[in-house]
């Protein structure tokens, strides 16, 4: 897969991020993002809507509990400038999630 620019952001489905779950993204400053699920959102019957819009899910042990622009980097996606809210917390981990609509 090409490394992928902002711009190509838009592009993206939910089939494009299925083989990436389980693996690590990393983020400055040395925080490890990894991809838990990528899940369908709701439906539109809008036919201006160039792809059904979807979910991912990230947990971190980092500290950071602040939505926000986050920049990710994967080996084979590149980097990804995404917004992410925190949607949940363990003892252990916080779960970010970001959305494509």
């Amino acid at each position: 897969m090409a490394q992928p620019t902002q711009q190509e952001l838009h592009t993206f489905t939910l089939e494009d991020f299925k083989p990436f779950i389980g693996q690590q993204f990393t983020c400055e400053p040395e925080q490890a993002f990894e991809l838990t699920e990528v899940a369908p959102l709701f439906q539109q019957d809008d036919p201006r809507v160039k792809r059904p819009p979807f979910s991912l899910l990230f947990k971190t042990d980092g500290e950071s509990t602040n939505q926000g622009m986050y920049t990710l980097r994967h080996p084979e996606l590149g980097v990804l400038s995404l917004f992410m809210v925190p949607v949940d917390q363990t003892v252990d981990y916080v779960f970010f999630e970001a959305t494509f609509t």
